[in-house]
């Protein structure tokens, strides 16, 4: 592949909200300097998940929510787990794009957005907490 890497999908049972209110995507087993290297994390839906956090609605295996990463931390409450990770953001967008999981049994995967086929200058981003201000 010719392209950069610069991007992580996550494979979540998780709402945009939930993912949002916490600060990020989190829970991962993953390479913390690998998801350093990214740029973008892509939240795609686990529709067929049913642990008690799960509260996802989006269809199973589309691209909801796409963010601008701005580091890797130890998983945080609710959801602390020794050994796993956050990825932590502070923009977002909403994103409504089908199939994009491709099955993979590891839920987390690197790429980039153009293979999955979404483009950044198409989409309205928003800051964590900016909701709250009006």
């Amino acid at each position: 592949m010719s392209e950069i890497e610069d991007t992580v999908v996550v494979f979540t049972a998780k709402s945009p909200g939930k993912i949002v209110t916490e600060g990020g995507s989190q829970s991962w087993k993953l390479s913390p300097a690998h998801v350093e290297r990214c740029e973008w994390l892509v939240c795609t839906q686990n529709a067929h998940n049913d642990e008690p956090y799960a509260d996802g609605g989006e269809p199973h295996g589309s691209a909801f929510l796409l963010a601008r990463i701005t580091g890797v931390g130890p998983s945080t409450p609710p959801d602390a787990v020794p050994g796993r990770w956050k990825i932590e953001f502070s923009e977002y967008a909403l994103v409504s794009v089908p199939a994009v999981w491709p099955g993979n049994h590891n839920p987390v995967h690197y790429t980039n957005l153009a293979a999955l086929g979404i483009r950044v200058e198409d989409l309205e981003f928003h800051r964590i907490g900016a909701e709250a201000r009006g």
